[in-house]
């Protein structure tokens, strides 16, 4: 073999390993993509304040919801509901709680801060609540990797 025979061997060799390496991406980011939205996404609120979120690639939303209500009651709750779910994980972006006495509105999966107090005041609002204030509010996830983190957790309001 000559020179430039192997030479060209050497950019054929280079071009497989590019092409490769672009479908190992490309797979790797349907994979990302695909387990970023897979599972189910739930979160709990019992009548003494206390709540549950889980976000569980690995769960459809009948076991999540149940690993949320289990988690609420070891922490305290009592009757507990289901006050936001999804059957898919959940999307990046601005939650929101606010209370009005008891009652509670929830907004989440918003695009900004803004509509994530507006879903959450109107659901307190429909619910009867009248002055509702915001108990917790912020953003979740990686918009850029367009995920939420799994997460399994349960705290008071």
């Amino acid at each position: 073999m000559n020179a430039k025979e192997a030479s060209k061997n050497a950019d054929n060799s280079r071009d497989i390993s590019k092409k490769a390496a672009l479908i190992l991406t490309a797979f790797a980011c349907v994979t990302v993509a695909n387990f970023a939205h897979a599972g189910g996404s739930v979160i709990v609120l019992s009548d003494n304040g206390y709540y549950a979120v889980v976000h569980k690639p690995e769960l459809n939303l009948e076991q999540a919801t149940a690993l949320a209500i289990g988690l609420c009651q070891k922490k305290g709750g009592t009757n507990i509901k289901v006050v936001a779910s999804s059957s898919s994980m959940a999307k990046p972006g601005a939650y929101c709680v606010v209370k009005s006495g008891a009652i509670v509105g929830i907004g989440f999966q918003c695009a900004s801060s803004t509509e994530a107090y507006a879903v959450a005041v109107a659901a307190c609002r429909q619910k009867g609540g009248a002055n509702p204030h915001v108990v917790k509010a912020g953003t979740e996830g990686n918009a850029l990797l367009d995920t939420v983190y799994p997460a399994a957790y349960a705290r008071r309001l």
